[in-house]
């Protein structure tokens, strides 16, 4: 899930550019997703084709890869029908068929990560996180959604149901907290020197109150003051 706060990471190769005996490739983030889901997230193709659900356990190895991950690794070639693998893969080598855009599955603070997405149909994944992208309150359809959970198999739990608004609120609590703590300190430091301004002119004031009486009765005006 977006901003859910947890990841997979697996080095990645490429079928066509063997490594060196004992290096390892570059560490990119592994993702189980069902062809639905860039529609559901929101997130664009931008090149290729997404999942369907011909995409079967008994058919070809397919792989989807971020933007980062295209830009780093084929920068000068079309990813479109390379060979890639994990070593979440196993021995299994995917052929890409699409290119898709970055998430952020971390914070927002994170910077772009190179990721690659295999179908759920190919790769099963016991822990997963079911989205579904409603019109209007998104609680309102947590019972609808337990209720087909159950239809399917009752001994399958649903729990922690959350709009994706309170998952992107939780993400950035705590800059929002060291952002608050810093702007109360700082307001605290404002008035702190105000206050000292104010009191050293005020004193300085008070020490020429004399002086100005006697200006002003040699004749000078309050603004020369």
């Amino acid at each position: 899930m977006p901003l859910g706060g947890s990841n997979w990471a697996a080095p990645l190769s490429v079928e066509l550019r063997p490594l060196p005996p004992g290096v390892d490739g570059s560490v990119v983030d592994w993702r189980v997703v069902t062809p639905d889901y860039f529609t559901t997230a929101g997130i664009p193709l931008l090149a290729g084709r997404a999942f369907t659900e011909d995409d079967r356990a008994d058919t070809l190895p397919v792989a989807l890869i971020g933007e980062t991950l295209a830009r780093e690794q084929f920068s000068e070639e079309d990813p479109i029908g390379q060979r890639v693998r994990t070593l979440l893969d196993g021995e299994t080598w995917s052929t890409i068929v699409g290119v898709i855009g970055d998430t952020k599955d971390m914070d927002l603070g994170d910077g772009r990560r190179p990721q690659i997405y295999r179908p759920f149909a190919q790769n099963p994944f016991r822990a997963m996180t079911y989205m579904i992208r409603t019109d209007g309150n998104p609680l309102a359809f947590a019972g609808a959604a337990r209720d087909v959970v159950a239809e399917l198999d009752p001994n399958v739990p649903v729990s922690d149901v959350q709009p994706l608004e309170d998952v992107v609120s939780r993400s950035i609590a705590r800059p929002r907290m060291l952002t608050m703590l810093l702007s109360a300190f700082s307001a605290v430091s404002l008035l702190m020197a105000i206050l000292g301004i104010y009191g050293v002119i005020n004193y300085s004031v008070g020490q020429r109150t004399r002086e100005f009486g006697i200006r002003l009765a040699l004749g000078a005006r309050p603004a020369d003051l």
